[in-house]
């Protein structure tokens, strides 16, 4: 075992090394990309049944008839934009 894990500034030791401070510093880091992970998917499956319900209870969800009178004056004002 002494011959495969060579001298304390060995390459193997080295590598072992540099592998146990990249787990130390992931440890620190789990907790936040696990708040990260669940807050995205909180949001997704929010965002999914509001537009789920909003398509449920509008009959015209698929046309400007149920858009809001701003976005009616706005598209009207920029009609004549170049796209």
């Amino acid at each position: 075992m002494e011959v495969l894990m060579g001298s304390n500034n060995g390459f193997l030791m080295k590598r072992l090394k540099v592998i146990n401070d990249i787990n130390d510093s992931l440890i620190y880091l789990l907790p936040v990309i696990l708040k990260a992970v669940d807050t995205f998917l909180e949001e997704l499956i929010v965002r999914r049944e509001l537009a789920d319900n909003f398509c449920f209870y509008q009959h015209h969800y698929d046309s400007l008839q149920e858009a809001w009178e701003w976005t009616h004056k706005t598209l009207m004002d920029h009609a004549s934009d170049e796209q």
